[in-house]
């Protein structure tokens, strides 16, 4: 079996990932590492004895003689002047060459099959000199020169992010590659099956990336104090004190751009004093420039097309620095539709692995020119980058098999990563599947509880306990519905990390219980409006779960985090709406029978219907006010929350006041209304 390898050489990180001429891959992670990461810390360290050690375990020793620590030396392998460290003089590309030596390493001793294909990715902006130095440290790092193919990393995004597709039409894709050291973008051309030729030169920002979205942090922090903080912001070649200062205050300033990533807020721990909040706010105002750097970029690539953000088909946001929801947000705002990527910090790798997959295969590369290339003859910068994607056809070789359930099993045992690959429909299949057994559970759930008693009692054997069998068979029940739950959120989680699939889904869970439940306790006569209102709601949630795992980011539902409590609040205002409604129509006729002629019953029906809308009232007030100060939603947002207990409250009052068909079917409509208001507000 033949073996490739696909290798992100990355400004903060590096990644190498192995395949086999099936596409089957495999994650090799650092074992110096203290977790589980599939990333290399793109470091080096020169120790007492003069050995020059790269990864995790330079970043863990650098405490120790920071003059003999270097990162982030991919910006500086232009330069052919050598650097001290630890008393010895070594050049840039020697750097490169240990750092890959390593890698190389580890992946053969995950996989201990020599590689027939090597793919290396470069920045789309790399001269003919930097690509033949890094071919130099490849081969000075053991690898066989005739085994090494460079690739674009804009090139190697688009291979990734396009993988399962099949895309017949015409499209024109943007790809937007903001990593840990630089912003490379280009804009491509195609389809999925003849492949995708990038378009002119590509773009880009080479001192824009992860770095300095943390440097740009690391100020806006130090100099918020009085007088500003910027022994913080200097390393000190004669004070270890103070170097290690900074050193620690740019890792909390990276920890905490990580947490928000995923968070609206974190908190960063100072060098002096308590620690502080971070918010998005924050991190915006520091970046903000910088990001816009990037549309600049890549409006003068789409103008050097004769193009507009209007007329490209598709952008696909790579690197990880991508994770911030500012740059999901920013691309929203310009492009038509956005590619959601999964991992994007490894996809330049996953793509790299794909590449050498097909040259495994025997898939050339087809080189095209560009369409607004000058008439003379192209430079070698230029005309290296202008490489049709290979995305083989069915013509050039047969599809491999597809793997059997068992194939799936081993791939989860051995290799984690197949989870977070997984495709979308096999996610949507398996969370509808889901959907139906956590149903079908709960239901024989409850018929245990309230009916097998008396089946055991009246046929069973005089030594079962009915009560025990019906607790126990009712449990059990109950007890598998959740490990149905468990299991297929664990999954999607796995699968699809950083999204909000699995608050959607639970959100229809949530909504196929209480229908369920509903319904066995009261019969479809009794409640047919809130059944099938959740119902209704429940396929709506799990609509906007495939969405969001699906590989096509259109932003639906994404503000979740920050609308949830309206949900609380529909509850509330429904709950209270219906008791206005009792205690107006029918608290007087009940009460009246009942308490002395003292008591004016019609008095109380008023005071109490009119108190249970008030409360109504103040829960909806209530929650425009905690969506504005606390969760910080836009006006937009909280019109449509309004919206969705307005039309919440009304669809109470129709169904206890209207009655038949025309009741019914009035209050259905505004129950659904309500759910679909609910997910525009969500949807930021």
């Amino acid at each position: 079996m033949a073996i490739g390898y696909g290798i992100d050489f990355g400004t903060s990180t590096s990644a190498i990932i192995v395949v086999d001429d099936r596409g089957k891959t495999t994650l090799v992670s650092d074992p110096e590492s203290a977790h589980t990461s599939y990333t290399f810390p793109s470091s080096a360290f020169v120790n007492d004895a003069g050995r020059l050690i790269v990864g995790t375990a330079a970043e863990r020793q650098k405490q120790l003689n920071l003059g003999a620590f270097r990162t982030q030396f991919k910006r500086e392998f232009r330069s052919t002047v050598p650097s001290v460290l630890g008393g010895r003089t070594l050049r840039t590309d020697e750097l490169v060459s240990a750092l890959l030596a390593r890698l190389r390493e580890c992946a053969m001793d995950r996989v201990p099959t020599p590689p027939s294909q090597v793919v290396i990715t470069v920045p789309a902006s790399w001269d003919e000199a930097q690509c033949e130095r890094m071919k130099d440290a490849a081969e000075r790092a053991g690898f066989d020169p005739a085994t090494v193919t460079l690739l674009p990393e804009p090139v190697a995004a688009l291979r990734y992010a396009f993988e399962g597709d099949l895309l017949i039409a015409e499209s024109t894709v943007l790809v937007y590659d903001l990593g840990g050291g630089t912003f490379d973008c280009a804009l491509a051309r195609g389809n999925t099956a003849g492949g995708y030729t990038v378009v002119g030169l590509p773009g880009g920002r080479p001192h824009i990336g992860g770095i300095d979205f943390t440097t740009a942090l690391m100020t806006t922090v130090a100099q918020g104090f009085e007088p500003p903080r910027e022994d913080w912001l200097h390393l000190d070649p004669d004070d270890d004190a103070a170097s290690r200062m900074h050193l620690s205050f740019r890792e909390e300033c990276e920890n905490t751009k990580r947490v928000l990533s995923t968070q609206p807020s974190a908190w960063l721990n100072l060098p002096e004093g308590g620690p502080i909040e971070i918010d998005l706010e924050v991190l915006e105002e520091a970046i903000g420039e910088m990001l816009e750097e990037t549309v600049a970029a890549c409006n003068e690539l789409l103008y050097a097309a004769d193009l507009g953000w209007g007329e490209g088909d598709q952008v696909v946001p790579v690197g990880g620095s991508t994770r911030l929801p500012l740059i999901a947000k920013l691309l929203r705002d310009h492009a038509r539709t956005v590619v959601k990527i999964d991992e994007p910090e490894l996809a330049v790798a996953r793509g790299a692995a794909l590449h050498a997959k097909d040259l495994l295969n025997g898939v050339e590369d087809r080189v095209t020119e560009a369409e607004a290339a000058p008439e003379e003859a192209a430079a070698p910068e230029e005309a290296a980058t202008h490489t049709t994607v290979p995305l083989p056809s069915t013509d050039e070789k047969p599809a491999p098999a597809r793997p059997t359930a068992s194939d799936y099993l081993d791939y989860y045992g051995d290799y984690p990563s197949a989870t977070r690959k997984a495709d979308t429909a096999k996610l949507a299949w398996t969370m509808l599947g889901a959907c139906v057994a956590l149903a079908g559970l709960v239901k024989l759930g409850l018929m245990a509880y309230t009916g097998l008693a008396a089946f055991v009692e009246e046929t069973g054997p005089d030594w079962l306990p009915p009560g025990w069998s019906a607790g126990i068979a009712g449990t059990a029940c109950m007890l598998a519905a959740l490990i149905v739950v468990v299991r297929t959120e664990s999954h999607v989680e796995d699968s699809r990390p950083g999204t909000m699939a699995t608050m959607w889904i639970t959100l229809s869970y949530m909504a196929i219980c209480g229908a369920t439940i509903w319904w066995h306790f009261s019969g479809w006569d009794g409640a047919a409006i809130p059944i099938v209102v959740l119902l209704n709601l429940a396929l709506i949630t799990y609509l906007v779960a495939v969405e969001h795992v699906s590989h096509l980011y259109l932003g639906i539902g994404e503000a979740l985090p920050d609308t949830w409590p309206t949900l609380l609040a529909a509850g509330g205002t429904a709950l209270f709406t219906w008791w206005s409604a009792l205690a107006f129509g029918k608290l007087a006729a009940w009460a009246e029978p009942r308490l002395p002629e003292v008591f004016t019953t019609g008095w109380m029906g008023g005071i109490a219907g009119t108190a249970a809308a008030l409360v109504a009232v103040v829960i909806t007030l209530a929650l425009l006010v905690f969506l504005d100060d606390e969760m910080a939603v836009d006006g937009f947002q909280i019109l449509f929350a309004f919206l969705c207990l307005v039309l919440t409250a009304a669809a109470v009052i129709v169904d206890y006041n209207l009655a038949g068909t025309a009741g019914t079917v009035a209050a259905f409509a505004l129950g659904n209304l309500a759910a679909v208001s609910f997910l525009v507000a969500s949807t930021d």
